[in-house]
């Protein structure tokens, strides 16, 4: 059964239920934000009761973490170190209208996952499904030698049709892995050392 998180609760053995939900608080408000070895589902009620956002816990969302700011935070910054949290523990939100579902990350990526063409920025931490045209190297070599790159809950995925990269994984390591694909995905001559698009 999903836990639901909202502000304030009312919390009858595992159930969570509504009696009011405190309205989206604006992008200056802050929160104190300290925990010590912690439950990350503390973190995500914490959150939820501060900002006022819908929050849907998979029971299968386990882990602890420990967080330390010297003051008060924004709430911006709040989410950003809760998706590094929930990184750290394997897990990932999936916005789904204005309510977020947390789940293992594997369930994620096979089931809720955003897909892009261009890479969100590094902050929050949350996972993508990036859909990269290499130009100038055979994405079937890149995926043979390189697909240790990605984290352990990621996937990597050649399409060689279109000689198309499909790589699924934390925001935070598609940007290491698209340096690294900068730096390969060079015209037949140069430094990249990937086997060439046939044809090129």
């Amino acid at each position: 059964m999903l836990k639901l998180i909202m502000f304030p609760l009312v919390i009858i053995g595992t159930v969570f239920s509504l009696s009011a939900f405190a309205a989206p608080q604006p992008s200056s408000a802050t929160i104190k934000f300290n925990f010590r070895d912690a439950d990350i589902v503390k973190l995500l009620e914490d959150y939820a009761k501060a900002s006022g956002q819908r929050i849907i816990v998979d029971p299968q969302v386990r882990g602890k973490v420990s967080i330390f700011n010297p003051g008060p935070i924004s709430l911006e910054e709040a989410f950003n170190q809760l998706s590094t949290a929930l990184m750290i523990n394997g897990l990932a939100f999936s916005k789904q209208g204005d309510t977020w579902l947390v789940l293992q990350a594997r369930a994620i990526q096979r089931n809720m996952i955003e897909v892009v063409e261009t890479l969100p920025p590094l902050r929050p931490d949350k996972m993508v499904t990036w859909m990269v045209k290499l130009k100038h190297v055979s994405a079937d070599e890149v995926n043979k030698q390189l697909r240790v790159l990605t984290s352990a809950n990621g996937e990597l995925v050649p399409y060689t049709h279109t000689n198309h990269l499909i790589i699924s994984d934390y925001v935070s390591n598609l940007h290491r892995v698209a340096a690294i694909l900068k730096q390969l995905d060079q015209p037949r001559g140069s430094s990249g050392g990937a086997t060439p698009v046939k044809g090129n």
